[in-house]
Formats: C-alpha cells, sequence, structure tokens
C-alpha cells in the first residue's frame, strides 16, 4: 500500500486509513477495512481513494486524494479445452507469461516442455504479466489427461 512507501521507518506514529470519498474520511465513517483487497470495477475509469494520515504525537490530520485508474491490460491467448491420453506437454509461451495450477499466480507453476502425467481434470491458468507494476491478466482452461488406450496386436491369419 502508499501508506507503506511513506511511513516505512515511524509507522508507529502514524495512524491510516483509507475511505472512498471524503466526507467520510473528514467524519471517519465507513472506512475501507482491507486496502490490499480493495476491489475497482473493470470500467477502465477513474476512482479516487482518500488517505487518512494522522500523525498521532501531534493529532495533526491531513486527507490526500489518490487517483486510481483502471486499465485493462493485453489479454493472454485464450486456449481451448483438451483431452489427452497418457500425457499432457506444456507448449511454450511468451516471456511475460506463465502457467499456474490456481487463479492470481498461485499453486503449482509449470514452463512449458513440462507435464502432466496425473489422471484427470486440471484447470490451467496462463498468467501473462503487463508491465513492472504488478498488473496481469490471465485466461484459463482445462486439460483432462485419460489413461493410455494400449491395443493388443492381433496378427494376420
Amino acid at each position: 500500500a502508499v501508506s507503506e512507501a511513506m511511513f516505512l521507518d515511524n509507522r508507529e506514529q502514524y495512524d491510516i486509513e483509507y475511505y472512498s470519498n471524503r466526507a467520510d474520511a473528514v467524519a471517519r465513517e465507513h472506512q475501507i477495512e482491507n486496502a490490499a483487497a480493495y476491489i475497482l470495477k473493470p470500467d477502465n475509469s477513474q476512482r479516487i481513494v482518500y488517505l487518512r494520515i494522522e500523525q498521532l504525537e501531534l493529532e495533526c490530520v491531513q486527507i490526500y486524494e489518490i487517483p486510481i485508474i483502471y486499465t485493462t491490460g493485453e489479454l493472454p491467448e485464450q486456449r481451448a479445452d483438451i483431452i489427452v491420453c497418457g500425457s499432457y506437454v506444456f507448449p511454450n509461451l511468451s516471456g511475460n507469461q506463465f502457467y499456474y495450477s490456481q487463479a492470481g499466480g498461485k499453486g503449482e507453476s509449470y514452463k512449458g516442455g513440462e507435464s502432466i502425467v496425473l489422471l484427470g481434470t486440471h484447470k490451467i491458468y496462463v498468467l501473462q504479466q503487463n508491465g513492472e507494476s504488478g498488473c496481469y491478466e490471465e485466461s484459463n482452461y482445462n486439460v483432462t489427461v485419460e489413461a493410455d488406450v494400449r491395443a493388443d496386436v492381433i496378427e494376420d491369419a
């Protein structure tokens, strides 16, 4: 959060709260309880978050406006669901894309050339980093690994 960088050395001297509007920040009502999990609507619009900072020793209060612009980054290619026998080998991705077993870059990570051999259906997430700011987009697809089909060879009579 912004407050962490601003007050890294003397954080205990400040009370920092986030609000959705100035009136709430002044009145100290309807605080955004978890600023790290604040959700923006994906409509490419600007939102303003109000940062209320109180210097505890001096009881000095300042309210700052922080404009936040939601922008949608480039999306990774949407891959089709696939059914394979025996194993699935991950295709190579571009340099800013990564495979994961859970959304948001969580779970097990996979690289191009690695394979899944565990039978069943696996949801695979392709996470694409868009720039250095930590923004990303992702897509997902299902990989179903079925048992190898083995057939006996019957010789001609």
